[in-house]
């Protein structure tokens, strides 16, 4: 299960990353774990040299309430059972919420690593090899005007996808769109086909990924502290480099390297 995510890069980090601006009155001090409700920074497509603060759970522009939409499901409707060899037409633009969200407000979410709770609950953290901090995330934003107070509310959604092999040894039959590095601004650019957009959701590469248990304080904390981040047992693969599997290959056999390390 999907217990949100880190970001705990400064502010200066982040927009050399991505080669953004920070903008002059964006505050942002790092170590923090974003959940529901959380304010953390993302890439428009709108606006995609400059980095804007926005809320996780997306409510559409269009909505007379708040009716917070956590995640977009790249299949949408279809794929009901999170099979990981669908092949199916993704079906995300036919939902009401994300259809012109996909072609007028997608987004790169920021993150550092993010967490998952296995069957007992225990989290653990979900980072890239090869030190690839910070990442994007693909998403959707919408800005929705409160018909009450008048106030105005940025707030996105995280695309997902079936989980790979790590994914689903740790008890999730989805996972985040990790967009590949570099790829972020093709994420982004205008006047994109339906097809180049539903192209890039995909399932992102397990060899290139890797998981530890840390302890349950980081999902509660106020501020990630450098304790919480540190194993608590053995990381799920080997850090020595995995040999590149075909898809279906590592999707049926999901445990390459077991949780000691050995093959």
């Amino acid at each position: 299960m999907f217990g949100g995510y880190l970001l705990l890069s400064k502010l200066e980090a982040i927009a050399h990353r991505f080669g953004v601006s920070a903008g002059y009155r964006l505050e942002w001090d790092g170590n923090r774990m974003v959940s529901e409700g959380t304010e953390s920074l993302i890439l428009t497509q709108q606006h995609p040299k400059e980095l804007v603060m926005s809320i996780w759970g997306m409510i559409p522009a269009w909505s007379k309430q708040k009716v917070n939409y956590l995640m977009a499901r790249a299949e949408g409707k279809k794929n009901p059972h999170d099979d990981p060899h669908f092949s199916g037409s993704k079906a995300i633009f036919m939902h009401p919420a994300f259809k012109r969200p996909l072609f007028t407000r997608r987004c790169a979410i920021i993150a550092d690593a993010y967490v998952e709770l296995d069957h007992v609950k225990q989290p653990w953290l979900v980072y890239l090899r090869e030190r690839q901090r910070p990442f994007a995330m693909a998403g959707l934003y919408d800005i929705w005007i409160d018909p009450v107070t008048r106030a105005e509310h940025h707030s996105f959604a995280l695309i997902t996808v079936p989980g790979n092999a790590l994914s689903r040894e740790l008890s999730s039959t989805r996972m985040p769109v990790i967009l590949p590095r570099g790829r972020e601004t093709d994420w982004l650019k205008e006047h994109r086909s339906l097809t180049d957009i539903l192209g890039m959701l995909r399932m992102y590469p397990v060899e290139k990924m890797n998981a530890y248990p840390v302890s349950p304080e980081i999902l509660t904390a106020n501020e990630i502290m450098p304790e919480m981040l540190k194993p608590i047992g053995d990381r799920f693969y080997h850090e020595q480099e995995l040999k590149r599997l075909p898809q279906r290959f590592y999707l049926s056999r999901p445990r390459l390297i077991g949780k000691s390390g050995k093959v």
